[in-house]
């Protein structure tokens, strides 16, 4: 590991809570990146409170435990973030309950089910069901019917809202299409923009620091997006630290273009990053 800057040490120090994204971080589809059982342990022994703060719609706070489970790590429902469960919100607050037109999977569906809203299915909108909001999300199981459906609702004045604009997610032989594939799709056919709920909007962070309990300065996102991890971090005060383990790279950040979302702390994977934390308060 190289040196860190007195700055950089000191700010480290401070730290007492981290905000962790999890695809390109924690892991790559079903694989994980570094010895998480070690990684979560060491967390634990020296203090540090967390928050699992994903993009990812796909999957409730139960199917998340259960996949860090397969890894070893057994991690509280309220320690995961998703952007359905920040998405499900907002709406509760300025809409109450009602008819919902969705894109998604069972993440997304869940948590607008809970929060008291209807669903409506692609074949009733275009039967002439009506529904003032449509939710999109990441859907692997994406139809024309879907997004016609959407494109539909969306024309008539339904208000459009994104779970998140990630243009991609990591696995393990690369990277395919996001959330934000299929938002181009409906912003083609309608001209219009979602209202973006995911990273790097204000709202997952802000809540993410409400369950933390903590002011900004005293926490640390780690994740690989320049875009989304880094960028919305930043905006609120954040330390942020990019992790070269998913989809931003080393080239990306050295690009003046970029240099409002240039990270605090650039390391390989977030193992190195724990280990500067705990080494910060040696």
């Amino acid at each position: 590991m190289t040196e860190l800057k007195p700055k950089e040490q000191q700010a480290l120090a401070a730290i007492k809570a981290l905000m962790i994204d999890m695809d390109g971080v924690l892991w790559h589809g079903d694989k994980s990146i570094v010895d998480l059982p070690k990684l979560f342990q060491q967390l634990s022994d020296h203090g540090y409170d967390y928050i699992l703060a994903t993009n990812n719609s796909t999957k409730s706070p139960k199917a998340y435990q259960e996949k860090l489970a397969s890894f070893g790590v057994q991690v509280a429902s309220d320690k995961i973030l998703t952007s359905s469960l920040v998405a499900a919100s907002y709406l509760r607050q300025r809409f109450a309950s009602g008819p919902v037109f969705y894109i998604g999977e069972k993440g997304l569906a869940e948590a607008l089910t809970e929060a008291d809203f209807s669903l409506l299915s692609a074949e009733e909108v275009l039967a002439g069901a009506e529904s003032p909001l449509v939710v999109v999300g990441l859907d692997r199981y994406i139809t024309y019917s879907k997004l016609s459906a959407a494109s539909m609702l969306i024309a008539k004045g339904a208000q459009f809202i994104a779970t998140n604009n990630d243009n991609s997610i990591p696995v393990e032989l690369g990277l395919l299409p996001g959330a934000g594939a299929i938002i181009a799709a409906i912003s083609t056919t309608t001209g219009k923009n979602p209202l973006v709920l995911g990273k790097p909007a204000a709202s997952m962070f802000q809540e993410g620091l409400k369950r933390l309990q903590q002011e900004a300065s005293a926490c640390l996102m780690i994740g690989d997006r320049l875009e989304t991890d880094v960028a919305g971090a930043k905006r609120l005060g954040i330390l942020t630290a990019l992790v070269l383990s998913g989809v931003s790279q080393a080239a990306s950040f050295e690009n003046p273009s970029s240099s409002s979302s240039k990270p605090d702390l650039v390391m390989q994977d977030i193992a190195e990053v724990v280990a500067r934390l705990i080494q910060s308060r040696a």
